[in-house]
């Protein structure tokens, strides 16, 4: 069995995970990083028996006496909003600014290139006169 795991396979065995639900081929491993997670696949398969095992010596172990009730983890988004932006004019001046700047700095550049290439033609031309 190769380590590879194919990139849908990989997701869908982190969504099952994240699920609660276990893939019999493959691990799941989170990461440091919030929302990273490593899938391996597995030395040995899991069988039905063993999940059913996990499932049932956690349902028959001593029931807490006092009910706890379990509020749902709210899910922070996929995409984060980005923070408000406020209205700053320097910012807008600065563009300008820099995009003169540009703006002269291709000026000058096609004016050597023009330079060089009336060069080039005077150059030619001497070299094509007879002496």
């Amino acid at each position: 069995m190769s380590k590879r795991v194919p990139q849908s396979k990989r997701l869908q065995v982190i969504q099952k995970w994240l699920n609660g639900r276990d893939d019999p081929e493959y691990e799941v491993f989170p990461c440091k990083k919030e929302g990273k997670y490593i899938v391996r696949p597995r030395k040995e398969p899991l069988t039905n028996t063993d999940v059913i095992e996990e499932k049932v010596v956690g349902r028959n172990s001593d029931p807490p006496e006092e009910p706890v009730e379990e509020k749902p983890i709210p899910k922070k988004p996929i995409i984060e909003e980005q923070p408000k932006q406020v209205y700053d004019p320097t910012i807008n001046i600065e563009i300008l600014n820099q995009l003169k700047l540009l703006g002269e700095e291709f000026k000058n550049e096609k004016a050597k290139k023009e330079q060089k290439k009336m060069i080039k033609d005077v150059i030619q031309k001497q070299m094509r006169k007879p002496y």
